[in-house]
């Protein structure tokens, strides 16, 4: 029992010297409460409830703080208010799970930590955090041998690269002056490579830019070559007396890649060509004129190229 209380006293003695943002009342029973609230937090950013695994003195290194001890300080209670600080899922699984440090030189680095970040963000600034995902089921797709990922993922991936390329210039500001962030930037990489390539190959919308490749910019090119020869040649003969009167609008759509007019269905026989869908309700087949018809096999091809590019 005697042992229990000494645990008890250090682990309070370690957690009043704690996150300045928190404040302890210890009576009958140990209450938190927050003094103020604080700007959004985000892994990566410390606190000095943070550790790997806790120890008390006397005991061997690893050995957790005693779980009751825990439970009187309301230490559960505590890290859920500090999980409603962070901006991310990923964030929030962090701060879960931490524990009280009790190493007196780690507790004075995580607050001198703490101290500088504070300083840096007295502007009324923020993190600049913005586009940060959680890439750890694509980072584990990978590792299990995966080589393909949606354009989705590729998007999620480039935002997460901006936003870490961003919080190490935003950390690195006057490092002179701030030597534990300074080390807490030097652990976030920068993959500017990968990043430029991304942003080569995809628009803001994951749409592929002709600029992915030099093929990719030769089909798209040979694709719009060809549409504007096709609508072209098909206003042609929309206008001529073979095709116009039979006519359900004067629409030109492409099924399947090739070129169609709307034809009403009582006069489908009437026009020359392939037929290629038909309307939901019936009333319209889709026709694509003998005129065209070389002109859209060509066009399939390069879409087909297009696509395997």
């Amino acid at each position: 029992m005697q042992q229990g209380e000494e645990q008890e006293r250090h682990l309070c003695r370690v957690v009043l010297h704690g996150h300045p943002g928190l404040g302890f009342v210890v009576g009958d029973k140990t209450r938190k409460l927050l003094e103020r609230k604080a700007a959004p937090i985000d892994i990566g950013v410390p606190c000095p409830l943070a550790c790997a695994r806790a120890t008390v003195p006397g005991h061997p290194q690893g050995e957790l703080v005693n779980e009751h001890a825990l439970q009187v300080l309301e230490f559960p209670q505590v890290i859920e208010i500090l999980a409603g600080f962070a901006s991310s899922g990923l964030g929030q699984r962090q701060v879960r799970a931490l524990l009280p440090v009790t190493d007196i030189t780690r507790v004075e680095c995580l607050q001198a930590e703490t101290t500088e970040l504070k300083a840096l963000l007295m502007p009324e600034q923020d993190l600049p955090i913005g586009g940060l995902h959680d890439l750890s089921a694509i980072l584990q797709q990978l590792d299990q041998g995966s080589d393909l990922l949606l354009i989705e993922q590729i998007m999620e991936v480039a935002d997460t690269l901006r936003a870490a390329r961003r919080v190490l210039a935003y950390l690195r500001n006057g490092e002179a002056q701030r030597t534990h962030l300074a080390r807490m930037a030097d652990g976030i990489g920068v993959f500017t490579e990968l990043e430029e390539r991304i942003d080569v190959t995809f628009n803001e919308n994951g749409g592929i830019k002709n600029s992915a490749s030099e093929r990719l910019k030769t089909a798209r090119n040979d694709i719009q070559t060809l549409r504007g020869r096709i609508r072209g040649k098909l206003s042609t003969l929309m206008r001529s007396p073979d095709v116009a009167p039979h006519l359900q609008d004067t629409g030109i759509r492409e099924h399947d890649g090739r070129p169609t007019l709307a034809i009403r269905a009582s006069a489908s026989s009437r026009v020359r060509g392939a037929q290629r869908g038909r309307s939901d309700t019936g009333g319209t087949i889709f026709i694509e004129p003998g005129g065209v018809r070389k002109m859209g096999d060509e066009l399939v091809a390069v879409l087909a190229a297009e696509k395997t590019e």
